[in-house]
């Protein structure tokens, strides 16, 4: 089972890094994996916490982000960039968001077409905080909290 990190890939603030290494190593403790789509970034920091913690990893991208950097064990799938975030809602159980821009809002419209939960945690800019973000997410104020939410309701 995989939980997809949304985010921002480019320039992303030390503080989302910092919990994204968080979630990815909390999310890999709990038997899960991380989707990804993007190599850069928030993304970049949690598909390599969770790889170095055993847990599986995805990123579904386009042909010129496969070539980025990735630690080994990451399945690449290489899918169209208009595809990116339909093959994230098809693989991803459940959602977590630290901060983004467009990408973000899009996915997660998205995933939450498709019935799936997600959590968002304040104070990671962009999406999470401007209120462009779908009211049906749940806003919390840690990624402690935000982990709690996201595998109970993957059970």
């Amino acid at each position: 089972m995989l939980i997809a990190i949304l985010g921002f890939g480019h320039l992303p603030p030390a503080h989302n890094l910092e919990l994204a290494a968080i979630a990815a190593e909390q999310i890999a403790a709990a038997g899960l994996g991380v989707a990804v789509g993007s190599l850069k970034g928030t993304f970049a920091t949690a598909i390599d916490v969770a790889a170095k913690n055993g847990a599986p990893t995805l990123a579904a991208v386009d042909a010129t982000m496969a070539e980025q950097p990735h630690p080994a064990t990451t399945e690449i799938v290489v899918v169209a960039p208009n595809e990116k975030h339909q093959r994230i809602t098809q693989i991803a159980s459940a959602g977590l968001v630290l901060g983004g821009a467009e990408g973000t809002r899009k996915l997660a419209a998205q995933l939450l077409a498709a019935n799936k939960t997600l959590v968002a945690v304040r104070k990671t800019g962009g999406a999470v905080d401007d209120g462009s973000l779908p009211s049906e997410i749940a806003v919390v104020d840690s990624v402690d909290e935000a982990i709690e939410l996201v595998l109970a309701a993957v059970g």
